[in-house]
């Protein structure tokens, strides 16, 4: 009996994986894809384990069960490894979610200004730490701000004009627009902050974004933290939304258990034109939970 529990146990994570594949039929497909390559690590020890046990038939299961760990877990390092360089990236962004919870707002000012961004996306900006947006005004003095959770705001500021009349703001939604003109014409400047997955909401807000998004005419470039990973249906969605792809490559950005899972939930969002090359580079917590992202692109 305690044999047959053990061999259930070794293939029983093979289920999660093929779950986090369904996400388009309902939203605990992106909660289990978010593990993706945890399970696909659990699922290729499990391969393993039965490869030692004495039943014939199970080094065929075994074997299977390998190849699916491989398939799965290979595809979460490609795109870890997937980055694109370009002289010609000559705009930047700076993405941060700030926790409502920062002390020292002086560093996160210190980097970004250090590295001169076109554009900064913000979340959980609150009463404690909307000191960082006044200490960037003098560089970037197109500015907008939206209510969001109590946990804080979605913040955009850019160096470039501000396009008169162009700002957009609702209440409670986790989104905030401007549209600024660049040396490359107009862009539309989008901070995002997503609830997680399933059993929370996030699904409907993003169902909620769609007429907020679809209103953006023309070209867009988001930065947030999106609380989803790259590989599941709620970003390929936003992505075919905004006419945009992921900057750089995966980048963990927050972690769980004191470091012991590593999760890529915030990305930066990109027009998706031809020859689009970008790079992404990952900046410190400096207080904050999130680390930042500093993402460099070509209009």
């Amino acid at each position: 009996m305690l044999r047959f529990l053990g061999v259930a146990l070794c293939l029983s994570p093979v289920l999660p994986l093929v779950l986090g594949l369904t996400g388009g039929l309902h939203p605990i497909g992106d909660s289990f894809a978010v593990f993706r390559w945890h399970f696909a690590v659990l699922t290729g020890l499990g391969a393993l384990i039965l490869f030692t046990m004495s039943w014939k038939w199970l080094k065929g299961v075994a074997a299977v069960w390998f190849g699916v760990a491989i398939f799965f877990g290979t595809g979460v390092l490609w795109a870890g490894l997937e980055h694109r360089v370009s002289e010609e990236a000559k705009y930047s962004l700076y993405q941060k979610n700030l926790s409502f919870r920062l002390a020292d707002k002086q560093a996160v000012v210190s980097d970004i200004l250090q590295h001169n961004p076109d554009f900064v996306t913000l979340q959980e900006v609150n009463e404690a730490n909307t000191e960082v947006l006044s200490a960037l005004a003098g560089q970037y003095q197109s500015q907008l701000t939206c209510g969001f959770l109590w946990v804080g705001a979605v913040s955009v500021a850019s160096r470039w004009p501000m396009v008169e009349g162009s700002e957009r703001c609702i209440e409670r939604l986790g989104a905030v627009a401007i549209q600024v003109i660049t040396a490359d014409g107009p862009l539309w400047l989008v901070s995002v902050h997503l609830h997680w997955p399933y059993p929370h909401t996030q699904a409907r807000q993003i169902e909620r974004l769609r007429p907020f998004l679809n209103g953006l005419d023309g070209r867009v470039v988001v930065g947030g933290d999106f609380n989803m990973v790259p590989w599941s249906y709620a970003m390929h969605s936003l992505l075919d939304l905004t006419e945009t792809e992921r900057a750089g490559a995966v980048s963990y950005t927050y972690s769980l258990f004191n470091g012991f899972l590593e999760l890529p939930i915030d990305h930066v969002l990109v027009p998706a034109t031809e020859g689009q090359e970008t790079r992404t580079q990952l900046r410190p917590l400096l207080g904050s939970d999130h680390m930042g992202i500093l993402a460099r692109f070509k209009l």
